[in-house]
């Protein structure tokens, strides 16, 4: 048994098969087994400055269910 916290509106999204999404990786709460995960930088000086979102972006991709805070 575990309990979770998670602050603000959450959103389940169900990804299609090979469909791609990228969040803020404080963002990303949960997601199933069979859906991949990585972590990217964010490109471009304007971008890490301006773009508001921070330093790294995350990447959910595959079939299957995440939970993202919107």
């Amino acid at each position: 048994m575990a309990f979770l916290e998670l602050d603000g509106s959450i959103k389940v999204i169900d990804l299609a098969p090979g469909e791609k999404l990228k969040v803020d990786t404080g963002n990303v709460a949960v997601f199933e087994k069979r859906v991949k995960y990585s972590v990217e930088s964010v490109k471009g000086f304007a971008n890490i400055l301006f773009g508001g979102e921070g330093l790294f972006l995350t990447t959910v991709e595959g079939s299957g269910g995440s939970g993202c805070k919107r």
